[in-house]
């Protein structure tokens, strides 16, 4: 199992799970207080302590990181397979 995925055997319920995709999601600019407006809206700051305990006990930071490295992974090996079947032969 890959570090970005669902933690169920941590106990991570299906709710945490989707507010880990919105914050990983995010990109660089990731941040809790932007998951917690895509997920409570205007009660976002009176909400946001559940996203904060989900985010420490789930390892949000960590888990984003890995599949930024991932993706980032992917892409390279994508780029660099391309430019192998456009160079020169011989």
């Amino acid at each position: 199992m890959e570090a970005f995925e669902r933690l169920e055997s941590e106990g991570e319920s299906s709710r945490a799970f989707e507010a880990y995709k919105l914050y990983r999601d995010l990109g660089a600019g990731r941040s809790l207080d932007a998951v917690a407006e895509q997920v409570y809206g205007e009660k976002a700051r009176s909400s946001k302590r559940s996203l904060s305990r989900w985010s420490a006990r789930f390892r949000w930071v960590e888990r984003a990181r890995a599949r930024d490295d991932y993706v980032d992974s992917i892409k390279r090996n994508a780029i660099e397979d391309h430019q192998r079947e456009l160079a020169p032969f011989g």
